[in-house]
């Protein structure tokens, strides 16, 4: 799901009724929103009603730096946004 009409990379995330309206929905596929997501409060909020979050603009930016493309370094980032938001990660190798 889209969750903003914003450009890639801003800083909005949407308020918590369009999270509830797109879970009214009752889809049958799972539902990963995406655009203002950018840190671990984003995620968390995107994942209280959908089944994941997508990280995008932050991540490239992450990435962008060369000290930052090691696996170590990735799998930190990507552990540091489920630690902070305090959400399980999932039991999968990143």
């Amino acid at each position: 799901a889209v969750s903003s009409s914003a450009t890639t990379g801003g800083s909005s995330i949407p308020d918590n009724s369009y999270f509830k309206r797109v879970a009214s929905l009752a889809l049958t596929n799972p539902v990963i929103a995406g655009f203002g997501i950018k840190d671990a409060f984003g995620f968390k909020k995107a994942t209280e009603f959908t089944h994941g979050g997508i990280i995008g603009s932050a991540f490239i930016q992450f990435i962008a730096e060369p000290s930052n493309l090691s696996q170590e370094r990735i799998s930190a980032f990507i552990s540091s946004i489920y630690t902070e938001s305090r959400i399980p990660i999932p039991n999968r190798k990143f």
